[in-house]
């Protein structure tokens, strides 16, 4: 491969099908989700991950490793809602402590589910929610002796 869209071609963000148009190789193929959830997640892919996707392929810096995170991103949010489901939690009623109990039950996808929460809270589907983000490297400060 040559580091492009490892995408399938419909779904590629060079393409001009949706997302979940095809049903081989999808991003959502390992994920399944309920019905309810499309009204969420599809806006979410389609206006936010494919779009931005779109625009960093026209610039010509889009790697198969930005597919990957991306298509991680639709799973986790898939997962997240799965997870509220779960939980009989609304998504309009969200609160931080959700948030927390997802982040401390499901360490992993950390970065991936940040976009989804500042995805929601723009589009006031929730109210303001924070991730702390980790920050990555060596600590710069010592404690003196």
């Amino acid at each position: 491969m040559s580091g492009r869209c490892s995408w399938p071609r419909a779904s590629c963000p060079g393409g001009r099908r949706s997302w979940h148009a095809s049903s081989s190789g999808s991003t959502t193929s390992s994920t399944s989700y309920h019905p309810h959830q499309k009204t969420i997640i599809a806006p979410f892919a389609e206006w936010s991950v494919v779009r931005d996707a779109r625009r960093r392929a026209a610039r010509g810096r889009y790697t198969t490793r930005a597919s990957t995170h991306d298509r991680a991103d639709i799973r986790v949010a898939i997962k997240f809602l799965t997870w509220l489901d779960a939980n009989q939690l609304d998504l309009t009623a969200v609160n931080q402590e959700d948030i927390d109990l997802w982040l401390t039950t499901h360490p992993t996808p950390h970065r991936s589910i940040g976009s989804f929460i500042r995805w929601m809270v723009t589009r006031r589907l929730t109210g303001q929610l924070t991730i702390l983000t980790r920050r990555p490297g060596l600590p710069s400060r010592f404690l003196g002796d």
